[in-house]
This record gives C-alpha cells, sequence and structure tokens, in this order.
C-alpha cells in the first residue's frame, strides 16, 4: 500500500510523516495532502521551482505550496534548486532525502516519501498504521 516507510527508534507515541517530492502536477497536490493530512503527524513539501536541468521553470509552485503552508495543511516547505550537473537520478534521490531528513528533525519515526498523485482512503493508512506498528514492522514497500 504504502511507497514506502522509515522506521526510526521507537518513541512512547508513534509519530508519522509524509514528505512530497514536487516539481509538476501540483494540481493535485493539495488533493493528496487531504487524503493523509488526518492520519499523519507531520507533512513537509520539498519543491524546486526549475527542472533537473534548469530548462523549465514554475512559477506558480512556490505561491501554491506557501497557500498550503499558510492553511496548515503542511508543516514545512523546503526548496530544492537543481544542479544541472549532477544526473536527475541522483539529485532525485539527494533531494527526497530532503524531505526525510526534515522528518527525522521533526521526531518523525515512519515516514512515507508521497508523491503527487498518490492518494489514499484514511480508514486504510490507519489499518496500515495500527498493523506496522502491532507487528514492529521497520520497513515497508
Amino acid at each position: 500500500m504504502f511507497s514506502s516507510f522509515f522506521h526510526k527508534k521507537e518513541k512512547s507515541k508513534p509519530v508519522f510523516g509524509a514528505s512530497y517530492s514536487v516539481f509538476d502536477g501540483e494540481e493535485l497536490l493539495e488533493s493528496s495532502i487531504r487524503s493523509i493530512r488526518n492520519v499523519v503527524d507531520y507533512i513537509n513539501v520539498v519543491y524546486q521551482q526549475s527542472n533537473w536541468y534548469n530548462t523549465e521553470y514554475n512559477s506558480k509552485l512556490y505561491s501554491l505550496c506557501k497557500n498550503l503552508l499558510d492553511k496548515g495543511l503542511i508543516d514545512e516547505l523546503i526548496e530544492y534548486i537543481p544542479n544541472p550537473e549532477i544526473s536527475a537520478g541522483v539529485q532525485e534521490k539527494n533531494k527526497r532525502m530532503l524531505g526525510l531528513r526534515a522528518a527525522i528533525e521533526n521526531g518523525v519515526n515512519y515516514f512515507i516519501t508521497m508523491d503527487v498523485d498518490e492518494f489514499y482512503e484514511e480508514c486504510e493508512v490507519l489499518k496500515a498504521q495500527k498493523y506496522i506498528i502491532s507487528n514492529k514492522i521497520t520497513h515497508s514497500y
């Protein structure tokens, strides 16, 4: 069900977090966030305004993300600035790691990386969370 969960050292109360990697498809972002917002404790968005090679620019993305932050739908907004001298695959990994590090710094011990076109039913997420905790699952794909 989940693309990836990361489990950090056990705490008294599980803290669930998510990170979105965004450059395009932003028309889906708010709906995807709303599909999980009530069942996760922390959400960050790692966005980039230009593509991996600085040839395209998304001028509306920052204002959309800032609006989501102001609404309380996300907890942290992180800009990723692409480096065209690094391969797109490495950059994508680096970008997602920014989101993971921010989640850990904010006390998250169960983590999922998200894309804007992923949507979940709250009851299914809760069921998965309960299963993961009760079965002491540390990684899931």
